[in-house]
């Protein structure tokens, strides 16, 4: 189900993107890329002005959960943090 706040509805439709739109006109606001090998697995979650998102990669095979600023869809935090690039 997509998350809902302040007129904005966020949804995850399971391709590995993140889009916001206007919910009264369902006008664009952001897309938001978590990754090409990403699998989202969960409905996003909207808390205050953060929008929260559960995914995982092939590459790493564990769960990330990422932070969007909920207005603009600027990434504020991944955990676990990206490993370094070897």
């Amino acid at each position: 189900a997509p998350a809902y706040g302040d007129d904005r509805v966020f949804i995850t439709p399971g391709s590995g993107s993140v889009y916001a739109r206007t919910a009264s006109t369902c006008a664009p606001l952001w897309e938001q890329s978590i990754g090409l090998t990403s699998r989202l697995y969960t409905d996003p979650l909207l808390v205050g002005d953060v929008l929260l998102v559960a995914s995982t990669t092939a590459r790493q095979g564990d769960a990330i959960l990422t932070a969007f600023d909920a207005a603009s869809g600027a990434r504020r935090w991944v955990f676990p943090p990206p490993a370094p690039e070897e």
